[in-house]
């Protein structure tokens, strides 16, 4: 018998083995100085809140993480309620990212600061080539659908 709980647990924890404040760039040197200031306190948060330390190496490839901090993630995931859950769900798939999703559930960041950090990247290739507006459009999207889950986990 299928367990929708377990499944939605199951596919916001599986966002652990592609965190993206994991994957680092190794140049331009003022990204991966953004990457640093901004996505390894958010890292270290993690790891404090939940005892769930996250390793971060160079590229695109899976980082295989420590098994210890997989196990620790679930059991934070496994305390939410149904509709906190929910909200998660929603906020990791927006953001791309299980830090930002918790960070934004557990009030650590606003929506416009968990969507800086998921767009840090692209932010960087603007400011180096210009805005284009059709990111500048997705972003204004996926700041409202961010604010609304912010809403909606303050008003758990």
């Amino acid at each position: 018998m299928a367990n929708p709980r377990a499944d939605m647990i199951d596919r916001i924890l599986a966002y652990a083995d592609s965190e993206l404040l994991c994957h680092r760039a190794t140049e331009p040197s003022e990204l991966v100085e953004a990457q640093q200031a901004i996505w390894q306190p958010l890292l270290d948060w993690c790891a404090g809140r939940f005892q769930a330390p996250l390793k971060a190496g160079i590229g695109i490839m899976p980082i295989k993480q420590p098994p210890e901090s997989l196990q620790a993630l679930r059991r934070a995931l496994e305390v939410y309620d149904d509709k906190r859950l929910e909200i998660l769900d929603r906020a990791v798939r927006a953001l791309g990212s299980l830090v930002l999703g918790l960070a934004l559930a557990e009030g650590r960041l606003s929506a416009a600061q968990a969507l800086d950090a998921a767009e840090l990247d692209a932010t960087h290739q603007m400011q180096k080539w210009g805005e284009d507006p059709a990111i500048r459009a997705r972003r204004k999207d996926s700041l409202r659908a961010l604010e609304l889950y912010e809403k909606e986990f303050e008003a758990l």
